[in-house]
């Protein structure tokens, strides 16, 4: 039996002080201090889920390079893991388990030019504090999406914060408040990140409500401040581009049967309207303009100058896409020889200043307004953050309803038409096919299979 004046030796931590002398859960206060004492974390390298204890950075990166490249990269020289951010440029850090590889890493790659890069890297010894800022800025919501948005960084980028960010509905209020107060400018911009989002479903859910939601209370709050009727029209570019489902001519309907108490809010409503004019809506479409027109009839002003100048913007609208009245007429040519216009290049048109976020089935519907099409070549330019294509219409009132869209304005980007110098001289299995009397066999197949403008862009012209 013990006596009672026996006193058992506590066992101490080996990174603890034994001259504390109150019994805690690490048997001393220093022990829970020094455990979380993040220096002592990087030495395990257990932090932030990183598996690896060495890093390098590497900066002076192509803007397309991915996480996934970058790995690749420097895969050779034992690199286990990489993810890029951006600070001002595109910056990466690379990861290994081997002190010794990544010192060999800096030298190899130090002031190397890999393939598809235009200057050459500038690779050096990252600390873990270093690391774990970088990946910080990502993961808490540091980097702020407004400044993405106006930077030139990739739009993975911007992807990449709202997909690590703890709340990414504050990310889509964060894009509202910013629609405000911007220009149009800024629309392909944030349609290209949400139609990249898409594809991210855990996130796109939460993100695509909150939006939906932040633009729509813009619309209907009775005091107005989307004095531009930004949020309409972006709520309309996003049916039209395919990221929401549904009919925009009911909802903007709906919103109108409710009542106004502002010219911004008539302007709102009728953007979404404007924004959806080429989707094949043709009854939901005509019932909403039939609604607004009879309630300019009962408005008073201001209300009424605003809903009429609306209708007379959506009839001018109607004229540029409907440019053939003698509708009869053009369809008995069918089985008549093209010989109105047999130079190629006098049927050619050049547009440019195409987004190339636009959808691809967008930009059909819109050519295909004007008349039959035959060929579509879409070019992307070096240093060029637009597109632009060559198209070949069927004929002659096809190409001059086609130069009537210049100056159109499709996601937030004013279009140019003229005639092209050259004719599109190759061939491609999507052309439409002609018989030799002239009559359509196949249709022109251009953007059957979706997608953006973007995905199909060539580096050469034609």
């Amino acid at each position: 039996m013990l006596s009672s004046n026996f006193s058992p030796e506590r066992p101490v931590s080996p990174i603890s002080s034994a001259s504390s002398a109150e019994v805690t859960a690490g048997h001393d206060a220093s022990t829970i201090n020094r455990t979380l004492d993040l220096s002592l974390m990087y030495d395990d390298g257990a932090l932030m889920d990183f598996d690896s204890k060495h890093w390098i950075r590497v900066s002076r990166l192509d803007p397309n390079t991915t996480s996934k490249t970058l790995r690749h990269m420097f895969y050779p020289y034992g690199g286990d893991e990489a993810f890029v951010v951006w600070d001002n440029a595109v910056v990466g850090f690379v990861g290994f388990d081997n002190h010794f590889m990544a010192e060999l890493a800096v030298e190899k790659m130090d002031a190397f030019i890999p393939c598809r890069h235009a200057q050459a890297l500038c690779v050096c010894r990252a600390s873990m504090d270093e690391v774990v800022a970088a990946r910080n800025s990502v993961s808490c919501g540091q980097a702020s999406i407004t400044s993405l948005l106006y930077s030139d960084c990739p739009v993975r980028c911007i992807i990449q914060v709202i997909e690590a960010h703890r709340q990414p509905s504050y990310c889509a209020m964060e894009f509202v408040e910013e629609v405000k107060r911007s220009s149009c400018s800024l629309f392909s911009r944030i349609s290209e990140t949400l139609v990249q989002l898409k594809a991210q479903s855990p996130v796109y859910e939460e993100f695509r409500e909150a939006l939906v939601r932040s633009l729509l209370q813009s619309i209907v709050d009775e005091e107005q401040t989307d004095t531009k009727a930004n949020c309409g029209a972006l709520l309309g570019e996003l049916f039209a581009s395919g990221f929401l489902p549904g009919d925009p001519f009911q909802l903007a309907s709906r919103i109108l049967q409710r009542g106004v108490r502002s010219v911004a809010q008539v302007d709102n409503i009728c953007a979404i309207a404007h924004a959806c004019a080429s989707l094949p809506l043709p009854m939901s479409k005509a019932s909403f303009w039939a609604l607004v027109g009879q309630m300019s009839l009962q408005a008073a002003d201001p209300f009424k100058a605003a809903l009429r100048a609306h209708v007379r913007r959506f009839h001018h609208s109607t004229e540029v896409f409907s440019p053939t009245p003698a509708s009869n007429a053009s369809a008995t040519k069918i089985d008549k020889p093209m010989a109105s216009f047999p130079d190629l290049k006098m049927r050619t048109v050049y547009i440019s200043h195409l987004p190339a976020s636009l959808p691809q089935r967008t930009f059909m519907e819109m050519l295909n307004s004007c008349g039959s099409v035959n060929k579509v070549r879409v070019c992307r330019g070096k240093g060029y953050a637009t597109l632009f294509a060559f198209v070949e219409m069927a004929d002659s009132e096809g190409v001059v309803a086609a130069l009537r869209l210049g100056k159109s304005n499709i996601f937030g980007h004013n279009i140019r038409l003229q005639m092209a110098r050259n004719p599109i001289q190759d061939s491609q299995p999507e052309d439409a096919v002609i018989n030799a009397d002239g009559s359509v066999a196949c249709d022109c197949l251009f953007g059957r299979r979706g997608g953006l403008l973007g995905d199909v862009a060539s580096d050469k012209g034609y």
